[in-house]
């Protein structure tokens, strides 16, 4: 199938290359910087126009599975839907980069999407920023955040992943600096701006308000916080459910909950609901029973959420991810490599301390080695602290005893200690204080899991015996 394109009409969408339209993959490679790879199905990419400092923002699907060929035949592809969804929204005025155009081909084997959006200059993500030291500044920041947030579920849009990667921050600007170019912005009256001053508003209007670029993107003013919303592929649009928009208010909530006190939290669902009200052209006041009923509510469901969030992640620290990876893949030329199977480390230890640590745990009566402080020595499980020049490991090894239990887990290379690395990376997520675990293994010996020892920690026994 050949590749074809949907555009806006903007002076930005004109001004991209016609290299690119006819051979996107080919133009990439060529011109554009990698933003992001992902190990599933998206990679972001962004390039200059022409040698302006003008940017755009790439991203590059590919569908290869059933679901997801499924998904794209029925038009509900996640990148159909993000186009969808900012086109709806930027008409609606909320505060979304700018899409300018989507692209999609089938090949043999897979399907092709590319999602083109204007680059934000000046923005960056809701994680890579500290609050500041003035709660003046951070409740004003929190204020503009809900009318945002007001704004999108105004416009009947659930956004479903509202985490802090996909909150886009432009903080204000210094007195006498030139304007941030790019994004769309909402005006000082909060993210309901009129429809002739959106997105894709047409040339005309873009230049009779002094306040707009020449490709439709509004600037940020002095002293004032912008933020913008990005990636819906997890949206659904024409949602005016209750529910809907307090689950997107509990994810927010988990998100703030990392940064903010407790009273910053509750300006926002304060202001929340003012602009909502507001929108909505509901003339009472927020009444405290009407924000503090919203408020507990959305405290009972973030609770529920982080422990599925937890559970969700607690099983990823058993594949190749940013966090962990598969033993062979951080030490391959170890010579002991063979006998440990079913094995992932934490990718923030050193190559040097995971490749004597295998060598130690290789030898059958490792707890014998003169490095190691014996914890524990009984016929179920073996338990030391091993010192090394990069710091203290505790070392624990659940001895291979031929139980019927014992030997289906031996079939599936686990043993107790996949348990309990699961278990602990489960609390940690909870961010419940608990030594962080840097390797597990199944040997033929039995299961080994290894933790950062605390130095200068006892247990609690050894506490009340002083």
């Amino acid at each position: 199938m050949s590749l074809m394109w949907l555009k806006n009409d903007s002076d930005l969408t004109a001004q991209i290359s016609p290299d690119f339209w006819s051979n996107p993959a080919d133009y990439i490679n060529r011109h554009a910087v990698v933003v992001k790879k992902s190990g599933y199905h998206r990679n972001v990419f962004s390039f200059n126009i022409d040698e302006s400092d003008k940017r755009i923002l790439i991203k590059h699907f590919v569908f290869s599975t059933f679901k997801e060929k499924l998904k794209w035949k029925l038009g509900k592809s996640p990148a159909k839907k993000e186009w969808d969804i900012l086109n709806h929204l930027s008409d609606n005025g909320v505060a979304t980069p700018k899409p300018l155009a989507f692209g999609s081909q089938k090949n043999e084997t897979t399907y092709e999407a590319w999602l083109i959006i204007e680059f934000v200059n000046g923005a960056v993500t809701f994680d890579q920023v500290r609050p500041p030291k003035s709660i003046k500044q951070t409740l004003a920041a929190t204020r503009e955040l809900a009318k945002t947030i007001a704004g999108l579920h105004f416009a009947s849009v659930r956004h479903g992943d509202l985490h802090s990667g996909n909150l886009l921050y432009i903080p204000p600007r210094p007195k006498n600096s030139p304007p941030y170019q790019g994004g769309v912005v909402e005006d000082r009256g909060g993210s309901n701006t009129n429809s002739s001053n959106s997105s894709n508003s047409s040339n005309s209007s873009n230049s009779s308000n002094p306040s707009t670029t020449d490709h439709g993107s509004r600037t940020t003013d002095h002293g004032f916080h912008t933020w913008l919303i990005t990636d819906f592929q997890r949206s659904k649009n024409n949602c005016f459910s209750r529910s809907d928009f307090v689950s997107d208010l509990v994810q927010l909530n988990h998100c703030l909950g990392k940064k903010v006190r407790l009273g910053v939290r509750v300006v926002f669902i304060k202001t929340y609901l003012e602009k909502f009200d507001e929108l909505t052209k509901t003339d009472n006041e927020v009444a405290d029973w009407e924000w503090k009923k919203l408020f507990n509510e959305i405290g009972h469901k973030a609770r529920l959420y982080s422990i599925h969030q937890a559970k969700i992640r607690s099983k990823r620290c058993e594949s190749s991810n940013r966090d962990f990876a598969a033993l062979k893949e951080i030490i391959p030329d170890n010579i002991n490599l063979n006998l440990f199977e079913n094995a992932w480390v934490h990718r923030g230890a050193s190559k040097q301390l995971i490749s004597d640590l295998v060598n130690l745990v290789s030898d059958e009566n490792w707890y014998l080695n003169a490095d190691i402080t014996i914890i524990k020595n009984r016929p179920s499980v073996a338990v030391g602290v091993w010192s090394h020049p990069q710091g203290n490991l505790f070392i624990k090894q659940y001895r291979y005893r031929k139980g019927l239990g014992e030997k289906i887990m031996k079939s599936l290379h686990k043993s107790k200690s996949h348990r309990n690395w699961k278990s602990v990376w489960r609390l940690r997520h909870l961010h419940i204080n608990t030594p962080k675990p840097l390797m597990v293994a199944w040997s033929p010996m039995g299961g080994v899991i290894v933790w950062e020892s605390l130095s200068n920690g006892i247990t609690s026994e050894a506490a009340l015996l002083r």
